[in-house]
Protein backbone atom coordinates (compact mmCIF):
# COMPACT_ATOMS: atom_id res chain seq x y z
CA UNK A 1 0.00 0.00 0.00
CA UNK A 2 3.10 2.10 0.76
CA UNK A 3 4.06 1.98 -2.82
CA UNK A 4 0.58 2.93 -4.02
CA UNK A 5 1.03 5.44 -2.15
CA UNK A 6 4.36 7.18 -3.20
CA UNK A 7 4.31 5.91 -6.94
CA UNK A 8 0.51 6.91 -7.51
CA UNK A 9 1.77 10.37 -8.79
CA UNK A 10 3.70 8.81 -11.70
CA UNK A 11 2.28 5.40 -12.22
CA UNK A 12 -0.35 4.95 -14.95
CA UNK A 13 -1.78 1.35 -13.91
CA UNK A 14 -1.50 -0.66 -10.69
CA UNK A 15 -1.47 -4.32 -11.36
CA UNK A 16 -2.39 -5.75 -7.80
CA UNK A 17 -1.51 -9.34 -6.85
CA UNK A 18 0.01 -11.21 -3.81
CA UNK A 19 3.51 -10.73 -3.52
CA UNK A 20 6.12 -13.23 -3.69
CA UNK A 21 8.54 -15.04 -1.57
CA UNK A 22 6.65 -14.35 2.04
CA UNK A 23 6.98 -18.05 2.46
CA UNK A 24 5.24 -19.12 5.84
CA UNK A 25 3.94 -15.50 6.31
CA UNK A 26 2.04 -15.93 3.07
CA UNK A 27 -0.60 -18.39 5.19
CA UNK A 28 -1.37 -15.71 7.87
CA UNK A 29 -1.94 -12.85 5.60
CA UNK A 30 -5.79 -11.84 4.99
CA UNK A 31 -6.08 -11.67 1.29
CA UNK A 32 -8.88 -10.58 1.56
CA UNK A 33 -8.80 -7.80 3.87
CA UNK A 34 -5.83 -6.79 1.89
CA UNK A 35 -7.75 -6.75 -1.74
CA UNK A 36 -10.21 -5.17 -0.15
CA UNK A 37 -8.02 -1.58 1.60
CA UNK A 38 -6.51 -1.59 -2.16
CA UNK A 39 -9.23 -1.18 -3.77
CA UNK A 40 -10.14 1.24 -1.40
CA UNK A 41 -6.56 3.00 -1.73
CA UNK A 42 -6.28 3.03 -5.74
CA UNK A 43 -10.22 4.73 -5.48
CA UNK A 44 -9.31 6.90 -3.02
CA UNK A 45 -6.50 8.58 -5.15
CA UNK A 46 -7.98 7.71 -8.49
CA UNK A 47 -5.85 5.66 -9.86
CA UNK A 48 -5.77 2.85 -12.21
CA UNK A 49 -5.83 -0.82 -11.61
CA UNK A 50 -5.92 -4.21 -12.21
CA UNK A 51 -6.94 -6.95 -9.71
CA UNK A 52 -4.85 -9.88 -10.39
CA UNK A 53 -5.99 -13.51 -10.47
CA UNK A 54 -4.63 -14.53 -7.23
CA UNK A 55 -6.59 -11.98 -5.41
CA UNK A 56 -9.82 -12.01 -7.82
CA UNK A 57 -11.45 -14.38 -5.57
CA UNK A 58 -11.75 -11.63 -2.88
CA UNK A 59 -12.99 -8.87 -5.06
CA UNK A 60 -16.56 -8.18 -4.12
CA UNK A 61 -19.58 -9.18 -6.18
CA UNK A 62 -19.91 -7.30 -9.31
CA UNK A 63 -16.78 -5.30 -8.56
CA UNK A 64 -15.40 -3.78 -12.22
CA UNK A 65 -12.10 -5.69 -13.36
CA UNK A 66 -11.07 -5.11 -16.61
CA UNK A 67 -8.19 -7.19 -17.17
CA UNK A 68 -7.31 -4.56 -20.61
CA UNK A 69 -6.38 -1.16 -19.21
CA UNK A 70 -5.24 1.50 -21.59
CA UNK A 71 -2.13 1.68 -19.97
CA UNK A 72 -0.44 4.82 -22.03
CA UNK A 73 -1.84 8.38 -22.98
CA UNK A 74 0.54 11.19 -24.86
CA UNK A 75 1.63 11.93 -27.80
CA UNK A 76 3.20 9.42 -30.42
CA UNK A 77 6.57 9.99 -30.91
Amino acid sequence: MAIVEATHGFVNLFKIGKANYLGEYSKVIDWRDYTLRMIDLCQRLGVKHYIKRDLQPYLPAGYSNPMRVKQHHGARL
